[in-house]
């Protein structure tokens, strides 16, 4: 017969507390998790988004009223009511060593409004209760017609 080490006692403590965290997490034993509706606040906001350095295909792909979804989750984060396009300008270098900004030829600047519902929480704003949202983050989105990676511009809370 084989002694039980510290190990051995060190391992089953884990599994142990794992299982007890896990079955009160989902709610395994019957009991349920309330949430009241005073917990859940959700705010109606627009999004503006600004996808930069793109072509012109891009540019056209974006249609107003297309259902914009988060990358990380694959669930929608509203539908797009407003896109505004004009060249990208980037820092160029020039001769003397100055820099300078100047239109970067067939690249463009997109900014693509999207109206969503916002679950605030202590830690921040929440699109679909997981996608964070907040302002100069990049932000993956995709619709039925492209996929890129933005970062949110602003956030106008209705």
């Amino acid at each position: 017969m084989r002694k039980i080490t510290i190990i051995d006692m060190a391992v089953l403590i884990a599994v142990t507390i794992a299982l007890v965290v896990l079955v009160s997490k989902t709610g395994a034993l019957g009991g349920s998790v309330e949430v009241s509706s005073d917990d859940v606040n959700m705010i109606p906001a627009s999004i503006v988004i600004r996808v930069q350095n793109v072509r012109r295909f891009t540019v056209d792909a974006f249609k107003e009223g297309d259902i914009l979804l988060s990358n990380e989750t694959n669930h929608p984060v509203g539908p797009i009511k407003a896109i505004e396009s004009g060249p990208f300008r980037d820092k160029i270098e020039m001769l003397d060593g100055r820099l300078v900004m100047a239109e970067v030829p067939e690249r463009y600047v997109v900014f693509v409004t999207v109206e969503t519902m916002l679950l605030e929480r202590e830690r921040g704003y929440f699109s679909d209760g997981i996608t964070e949202i907040k302002v100069n983050s990049e932000f993956k989105l995709y619709t039925k017609y492209l996929a890129t990676t933005g970062i949110i511009e602003e956030i106008i809370y209705q």
